[in-house]
């Protein structure tokens, strides 16, 4: 029996009869994708971005910014950090126009970079 997992970025077909290993498999493939489609795209002059690839923060760039923070998802923190962990290089007013669900899902990719891989 399958069942189908929705995420905003990917449809991942999950089937339970699956080993463990195969499970932790399909879920590590999402948590590490690291491209988040836009619900609301960003207008930057006359292109449109519909989707960011999240990068790792430098730890030049970490010494401005409480790796708590990040862990926690804290907004401002978020905001403040998105013109240095997204390959698109954001400015302020692009940031602003972010929504919600898709500030989330980057919160979540970012906070997924203080994980150990193994």
């Amino acid at each position: 029996m399958s069942k189908k997992a929705m995420t905003p970025n990917t449809a991942v077909e999950i089937d339970n009869d699956m080993n463990p290993e195969g499970l932790e498999n399909q879920v590590d493939a999402l948590i590490n994708n690291n491209v988040v489609t836009l619900d609301s795209p960003i207008t930057r002059g006359e292109h449109t971005l519909d989707t960011l690839t999240i990068v790792a923060p430098r730890i030049e760039i970490m010494r401005q910014f409480s790796m708590l923070d990040l862990i926690r998802m804290e907004t401002n923190t978020i905001l403040n950090i998105l013109p240095f962990v997204t390959k698109e290089r954001l400015q302020k007013h692009e940031i602003e126009q972010i929504g919600m669900p898709d500030l989330l899902e980057i919160g979540i990719k970012i906070a997924a970079f203080f994980q150990k891989k193994d």
